[in-house]
């Protein structure tokens, strides 16, 4: 387990960093659009259309990061009634849900990406599969990171002690 945990923490890690750098790309790109568009009178048309695509990758790598850490925005009021023994089952159930549904649409977001790979962008003239290519990366590092916190917290459930991820 804690080679798993190292890796997955590894992957964890390389989206972050390659969501902050596109980030950091998109708000230097849209700062260049804004000086050609308004400064020189000189408007670039690909940046609005890269600007998308950016914000696109650093948003769905952020879902798998959030996944990863455990930050995903829950409502747990009730979560918060139960009693310790049927809170634990109720956050197996919810993960067993939340992974049948990413087991199902992981393929089919596979499908779409290959779909898309004969459709050109129109201003980039970039394969549309680059960027519907992300959801199905983002789907796979969000199923690894679902698999690996279930696998690894499963033991810490029953018994209800925590030692990381998720709070209870």
């Amino acid at each position: 387990m804690q080679l798993l945990n190292s890796i997955n923490h590894a992957v964890n890690r390389l989206a972050s960093f390659l969501s902050c750098i596109l980030l950091v790309s998109l708000v230097v790109l849209v700062s260049i659009a804004i000086i050609f568009r308004f400064v020189l009178v000189k408007p670039l048309a690909w940046t609005e259309e890269l600007a998308r695509y950016l914000f696109l990758w650093s948003a769905f790598l952020g879902i798998a990061v959030a996944e990863g850490k455990g930050t995903h925005v829950r409502v747990t009021i009730l979560m918060d009634s139960l009693s310790v023994d049927k809170k634990n089952r109720l956050e197996i159930l919810s993960r067993l849900c939340s992974l049948a549904f990413i087991v199902v649409i992981f393929p089919k977001s596979i499908e779409l990406a290959k779909m898309t790979h004969a459709q050109i962008s129109p201003t980039l003239r970039i394969p549309m599969s680059y960027v519907y290519g992300a959801i199905p990366i983002s789907l796979g590092l969000v199923l690894f990171n679902m698999l690996t916190t279930f696998l690894t917290q499963i033991p810490t459930l029953k018994t209800g002690r925590r030692e990381g991820g998720i709070e209870l």
